[in-house]
């Protein structure tokens, strides 16, 4: 590999680094030990604290401190199970799934021919006789139970 390459392998990253990636587009001279970069160092460092500040950011705790925030003795939370709520009219019925567990993504499949899991978005419209099958998942979290609805 050439020197550029063998950045992108190093054990561990520079405490600080600065590009100027109008002329260095793969980020390659670090400028963070540069006596002629330090004003600009200063400020986006600055910059960044403040933000950090702003968004709470967690990147600064240790590991152990933030496993334990997410899953307070060890133990994994389950995602609330999805709710599903229907209005039937005639041959049709009309399907929304919603979830409890704020940020939760809701999968659904139904039992038509070659259907799979799905994601989803909005209300389903389905011809009866139909079965619905829908889970609740969120990053971090365990996946909810399944739920299944049939509509003769």
């Amino acid at each position: 590999m050439t020197p550029a390459q063998l950045l992108f392998f190093r054990p561990e990253k520079p405490q600080e680094e600065l590009y100027d990636v109008t002329i260095d587009l793969h980020e390659i001279n670090n400028l963070a030990d540069s006596p002629a970069h330090q004003i600009v160092l200063k400020r986006m460092r600055t910059a960044l604290e403040r933000w950090q500040k702003e968004t709470v950011d967690l990147g600064l705790l240790p590991e152990d401190q933030l496993k334990e925030r997410m899953r307070p003795g060890g133990v994994w939370a389950r995602t609330a199970p999805p709710v599903i709520t229907e209005t039937v009219a005639g041959e049709f019925v009309r399907v929304k799934i919603t979830c409890a567990t704020a940020g939760a993504s809701i999968a659904y499949m139904t039992e038509e021919k070659g259907d799979g899991w799905k994601l989803a978005a909005g209300e389903l419209a389905l011809k009866r006789p139909a079965v619905v099958r829908a889970k609740a998942c969120r990053l971090g979290f365990l996946d909810s139970e399944e739920i299944l609805k049939r509509y003769d």
